[in-house]
């Protein structure tokens, strides 16, 4: 693949991830959370079913625009799916309500609290930084557990070793998204923020690391 058809699928791919996570924050602050939760429903029912019924509508062998459109609508879920059309919809469905919850909850985890709720340890109003630093770490974490459970489905049993190490894992991030849901909802944004977005800030510095350390003093290192 050259370099120009990597970078369009990576900004793709970028905005695939970006675009509802903007959408659902714009939307809770114009509709606020109930509106924008019901808001978020709908997109999540009607994009991945316009993608399903363009996808469909394709007879022929040749790639056209619909092949472009359907992809983009559906985007995931292949693994998990066998590749059926239904399936592959109700997937990418959960998937584009994560992404606009994610944006929703950076809007609602912005709000100052009320009067009548005790201040939070850490802070009464999330700070910017914290509060996406959170978001980040759920989008991150969202798209590991998406893999693994695919990579589980397709490669391994439960009743494997292999299958059994991964479902550790499985619940492993699990539990970072959640206990960080609970902390953030408590106030206590850094904290939470440190657990969603920590381990993979820990594994993209080890990796950075790496690479740096190959293209520098190991550039004329024979690893064989």
């Amino acid at each position: 693949m050259s370099f120009t058809r990597l970078l369009v699928a990576t900004t793709i791919r970028a905005l695939q991830l970006a675009l509802p996570v903007v959408a659902g924050y714009l939307l809770a602050r114009e509709l606020g959370l109930a509106g924008a939760a019901l808001a978020a429903l709908a997109l999540s029912a009607a994009l991945p079913a316009l993608g399903a019924l363009t996808l469909a509508s394709v007879r022929s062998e040749a790639i056209t625009w619909k092949n472009y459109v359907g992809g983009y609508l559906l985007p995931w879920g292949y693994a998990l799916s066998n590749g059926k059309l239904v399936s592959i919809a109700l997937v990418c469905g959960c998937c584009w309500l994560f992404l606009f919850g994610i944006g929703i909850s950076a809007e609602a985890l912005a709000a100052p609290a009320t009067p009548s709720t005790p201040a939070p340890a850490e802070s009464p109003m999330a700070p910017a930084f914290a509060r996406w630093l959170l978001v980040g770490g759920w989008l991150v974490d969202g798209m590991a557990l998406l893999y693994l459970i695919g990579t589980l489905r397709k490669n391994f049993t439960l009743s494997s070793s292999g299958g059994r190490s991964l479902l550790k894992v499985i619940a492993f991030v699990t539990s970072l998204i959640v206990v960080s849901a609970v902390l953030a909802s408590l106030g206590h944004m850094g904290t939470a923020a440190l657990i969603a977005a920590g381990p993979a800030l820990a594994l993209g510095a080890f990796y950075a690391l790496w690479i740096g350390m190959i293209l520098t003093v190991g550039r004329n290192t024979r690893w064989n």
